[in-house]
């Protein structure tokens, strides 16, 4: 299942409170969407003065999913084939794995290294750094979204069918909340573990 086109789109912020521990996200340049739990999109790194073009990589599709970088340089990006695709600092294929529908978003990183990335199959992957499976768990409706992990380890993933789950890092779901719209956006966390998730509001969604 392909997203094609989205017409008559509003928003609503969902405002969940959790409880909050120690930090869990990977210490890398760039964890996951947006590089932080605020979504912020700032790097803490400087950009080249000059532009220049160090390489190319040519995936197998298109992609639409933004990139993410792990601590040992490795770039993770997601394809409309349904593949993930790890690649060295140096452009060269690290590994792919496939999953059974499109990759609409970017991953996450755990601070063990553990990668989450989500599909149109239904299900959230999670991935050792070698590139084969951990677990995955299907949450029963198209995933369009990025994951996003919590301060205590917890994945929160927003579903095509409405509903807002909270995963444990070992694959079970410790709750799921009903939104009854579709989401198309990343959950964002704020520092007193309220989360922000926005919905579509309208009727006229093509697929």
């Amino acid at each position: 299942m392909r997203l094609t086109n989205l017409i008559g789109v509003g928003i609503l912020m969902i405002l969940l409170i959790i409880s909050s521990t120690s930090a869990q996200v990977a210490n890398t340049p760039w964890p996951m969407y947006q590089h932080d739990l605020f979504h912020t999109g700032r790097s803490p790194y400087p950009g080249p003065d000059t532009p220049d073009i160090r390489w190319t990589y040519q995936t197998n599709s298109n992609m639409q999913t933004e990139f993410v970088i792990a601590g040992d340089g490795t770039i993770y990006v997601g394809t409309w084939d349904g593949n993930l695709d790890a690649l060295y600092p140096d452009g060269s294929l690290k590994w792919r794995f496939p999953t059974n529908g499109t990759i609409h978003s970017a991953v996450a990183i755990n601070s063990d290294g553990t990668i989450y990335v989500c599909s149109a199959d239904g299900n959230l992957y999670a991935i050792h750094q070698n590139g084969t499976e951990k677990w995955h768990l299907y949450l029963g409706g198209y995933l369009y979204a990025a994951p996003t992990i919590a301060q205590d380890g917890t994945i929160h993933v927003g579903s095509w069918e409405g509903k807002l789950y909270a995963i444990d890092p070992n694959g079970g779901i410790k709750w799921e909340l009903i939104l009854d719209r579709v989401c198309l956006s990343s959950p964002a966390i704020g520092t007193d573990g309220t989360i922000y998730i926005g919905v579509d509001l309208g009727t006229d969604a093509l697929i």
